[in-house]
């Protein structure tokens, strides 16, 4: 099962607040969720953050993968947890050898002769009653 930290909204048309949750990949947005680790207030100004930072710091420990917003959310309000686990794919792409360019096609096969459709047979007497 993928974990992913994301937000869940709630709250009402034009007011949302959201959700800070550990939730199955598969899972929609609002949907079940496995733990909730805290609130993202945007309408307050500046906006309201509270994080849980001992459950959020135990997801990303057993793999656990945070989308960007929540990336950031982490960064900016608990910048000690940054350390503790990169994402995987920038990790991935910085350490990983640049591939050489690749080779020019191979020429294509030349395809087999096509065989002559077969027409139509005229019938053996050419006489009509």
């Amino acid at each position: 099962m993928a974990v992913r930290l994301r937000l869940a909204r709630h709250g009402t048309n034009s007011k949302p607040y959201y959700r800070i949750v550990a939730a199955d990949s598969r899972m929609k947005r609002d949907g079940r969720y496995l733990e909730q680790l805290g609130t993202y207030d945007t309408l307050a100004n500046p906006a309201r953050v509270n994080l849980v930072k001992d459950r959020i710091e135990y997801w990303l420990s057993v793999g656990a993968t945070a989308s960007e917003t929540v990336s950031s959310l982490i960064a900016q309000h608990l910048p000690e947890l940054v350390k503790v686990k990169a994402r995987p794919a920038a990790k991935k792409a910085a350490s990983a050898p640049e591939k050489p360019a690749a080779a020019a096609p191979a020429p294509a096969k030349p395809k087999a002769a096509a065989k002559p459709k077969a027409s139509k047979a005229e019938p053996a007497s050419g006489g009509t009653k």
